[in-house]
Formats: structure tokens, sequence, C-alpha cells
């Protein structure tokens, strides 16, 4: 007897996705539930791997989550750098169009009246207080410890220091020209020329004593832009001969005056363009100073030195209060300081910091664009608080630019977060300086 259709037996059969089961039909074809549909019978010994890979979909989830978490995290620190970068760039900017716009107006007539621009130096005492409460970087001071162990390295036989021409003197400094015997036998010349700063056997021991202090500021700082003592000779204590290299032009405070009387017959008259070259190189040698947490706290042409070429450095003070003594005063705590250059907060609470070299740099590039005029001239200096307390600043010297009017005045801005930094500024004047080139 013929069997029936093999779709019509029931029997054994296979689901439509291939998974190995039973299940049942009746006559009709249908399937009927035997309790096994759609369940995977695993063959003996075969174990459940779904808990496995539930437990890898986890770790997987997790460790995605993470990196997820992290680039985020990047992400937004990036992004609040640059916010906080260009917000301080934009600040600076703003500033120096608002100078721009203040210089532009009639102060070019008197270079010693006053401007008093409407921000940011007006400001309440409040206000200065706040900000230096809130903290620029603390100053790192020359202490006035054993300078004679600092200096026992450096100590030079007067037998090979030849004393030249006086060139310039005051009440009890004295500086030579001179020459320095070379002891090294591969120097192309057997000696150097040299300048040597001493004192006249007038001065008394702490004067000796701070001259000495003040001749270690820059000793053993090697940059082309700042001018380091050579050695000293202490053969006697009373009156030591410190020792520099020399430079073709000497004094920059001296070196300006000479441009601006024509008839000393200096070998330039200098443009904007020269003046603001010799201002990049000072910038250059006060950023190598703070990279060595060093505040200088006394930058001005006085303290800057010329060579050939219109090459500049920066010196110590040694000898400023008593050579250049219409630049120092005393406000009655029996101590001289150059109070027409010095910021607000360094007058009144003596408070140094890389923003107080900004403020004297300031004063320093006036003198520069002025060919050596004295700053703040008619101004007591026991004034001075007070006038920079108001908002009152120097105006801009006759044919100045303004661009260079605009910086200075960026530099006295009352507090000290909010002056420029030195990279702001060399990049500033670099910038100008190269578009001074293309019209020239």
């Amino acid at each position: 007897m013929g069997g029936l259709p093999p779709d019509l037996n029931r029997g054994q059969g296979r689901d439509p996705g291939g998974v190995r089961g039973y299940q049942e039909f009746d006559l009709y074809g249908k399937v009927v539930d035997n309790g096994l549909n759609n369940a995977t019978l695993r063959q003996p010994g075969e174990e459940d791997s779904s808990d496995g890979v539930t437990t890898s979909n986890h770790i997987f989830y997790v460790a995605v989550a993470c990196a997820c978490s992290v680039i985020i995290l990047t992400a937004l620190t990036v992004t609040i750098f640059y916010m906080t970068s260009r917000r301080r760039s934009d600040r600076f900017d703003k500033k120096v169009n608002c100078y721009e716009n203040s210089s532009s107006q009639a102060l070019t007539g008197q270079s010693q009246t006053f401007l008093r621009p409407d921000t940011p130096n007006n400001a309440n005492g409040s206000g200065v207080s706040s900000m230096i409460r809130r903290g620029v970087s603390p100053s790192l001071d020359l202490k006035p410890t054993d300078v004679h162990t600092i200096l026992s390295d450096a100590l030079i036989d007067r037998k090979r220091v030849t004393l030249g021409e006086l060139f310039m003197e005051g009440t009890f400094g004295r500086i030579y020209s001179g020459t320095l015997l070379n002891l090294d036998e591969s120097e192309s010349a057997p000696e150097q020329e040299v300048y040597v700063k001493t004192v006249t056997d007038q001065a008394n021991s702490d004067q000796v004593q701070l001259f000495l202090t003040e001749s270690v500021l820059l000793k053993g700082l090697a940059h082309p832009n700042l001018h380091s003592l050579m050695g000293v000779c202490m053969a006697r204590p009373e009156q030591p001969l410190v020792v520099y290299p020399a430079m073709q032009e000497g004094n920059m405070k001296k070196f300006l005056l000479k441009c601006r009387m024509a008839e000393t017959g200096s070998r330039y008259t200098l443009n904007t363009q020269q003046l603001v070259y010799m201002t990049i190189q000072i910038i250059r040698g006060i950023q190598y100073l703070h990279r060595k947490k060093l505040i200088h706290k006394d930058i001005a042409t006085r303290n800057c030195i010329v060579g050939a070429e219109l090459a500049v450095r920066l010196t110590d003070n040694s000898l400023a209060r008593d050579l250049f003594p219409a630049d120092y005063n005393c406000l009655g705590d029996n101590e001289n300081r150059p109070v027409k250059w010095m910021a607000l907060e360094a007058l009144t609470q003596k408070r140094f910091s890389p923003a107080t070299d900004v403020w004297a740099f300031g004063v320093t590039l006036w003198e520069m664009m002025t060919l050596g005029q004295q700053p703040y001239a008619e101004v007591d200096p026991f004034e001075m608080p007070s006038y920079l307390q108001e908002g009152y600043r120097i105006a801009k010297p006759h044919n100045c630019p303004d661009e260079l009017f605009s910086l200075m005045a960026c530099c006295w801005a009352l507090s000290p977060d909010e002056r420029p930094k030195f990279p702001q500024l060399l990049t500033y004047l670099q910038n100008f300086y190269m578009a001074l080139g293309r019209y020239v």
C-alpha cells in the first residue's frame, strides 16, 4: 500500500530557520505544539554560551563609555584653554585699540603734559588691593647674602687690570675704560677692552656693600642681551674693581642724549625702526631674567648699554643711584628708588613681580622715543602715588607713532593683571618692526 505524501506525514521535521528539533503536524499540515517549538536542543555536554556573550557585551559597552568620557573631557579642557587664551589676547587687543583712539587726540604739544585715559588706568584703591591680593607672581629677590662668597669664583688678579680714561663719575662711584690681560693663550688678542666700575676712597662700607650686592645681580647669566660682570678684583676690599665687557657706544641714556644733540657728532640719527629694534633686544634680556625667576626692578635706559650696530644689553643697576641721582628719590624711608619708573604696587607696597618690570619697560620705551627725556619731570616725587592712583600718565611723545604709545599705555594699567606679558609685547613690537620695514 502506497504511503501518504511526505508533507502530510506525522513525524520529524525542521523549522524554517533550520534549527534542529521536533515538530508534529496534523493531517492538514498545521504544526502541533509539543512544547519544543523554537527551542534549541543541545547535544549532551554542550554548555550555554549566552551568559558569556552578555558579559562580553557589558565590558565592551563600559569600555566605549570610558573612551567617550576621556575624549569629551579632553575636548572640554582644550576648549577652556583656547577660550582663556583668546580672552587674554582679545583683552590686550582691546586695550591697544582703546589707547590708539585716546592717543589720536591733541596730546602732542608738550611732552611732559599728562594723560588720563578712560580705562583701564582709572580704578579705585580697593580694586588695586584686590588684584594684588589675588596675586601676581612673587618676585625672587637677590638677598644680600655673603657677597664675597658669591664672588669667590670670579676673582681677578690686580695685575691683569689696567685702568684707562675716566668717563663717568658720581659722588663716590666711577667708571673707567680699561684693558684686561687674557691668560688663555687661545684668545686672539693678549688683552681685551673692558669697563671697570669702582668707588672712591670716600665711599663708606655700606656703599661698598651695596655696590657689590647690585653688581652680582647678573653674575653667571649668559645671554646676548645681558651685560654681566667678567670678574672682580678685591686687592683693596674698600675699593673693589668690577670688570665688564666694553661696548662701543656705552650707556644708553648718554647715547640717546648724544643722538638728540646733533652738535655732539653722534654716529647715529635714530629713526623709529632703529628704536624699535633696540627695545626688542631689551625685552629678550628681560625674558631671560624672568625664566631664571629674577625680577630686575630697575629697568631704564640708564641700565642699558649700547654696542656696535645698535646691539643692546641690559645691565645691573650698580652705581646707577650715584651716577644718575636725578632718576632716584627718597620718599622719607631712607631708600633711594627710581620712583618715576615704578608701578603703583611697587611704590606703595614694595611688591615686585614680572608685571612691575612691564610697567618700567613702558617708561623705558617712553624714554627712548623722547631720546632720553626725564619722565614726569614736573611732578613732585611725593605726589607720584596719588597721580598714578588717579589714572594720570605721561602723554604721547612728539612724533611717536600711535601704535607705540598705545603699547606704553597698556604697560601702565593700574592692575598688574591687566598689563600685557612680555611675550605679547615682543610679538607686537616684532610685527611693528617688520611693518616699518615695508614702508622704508
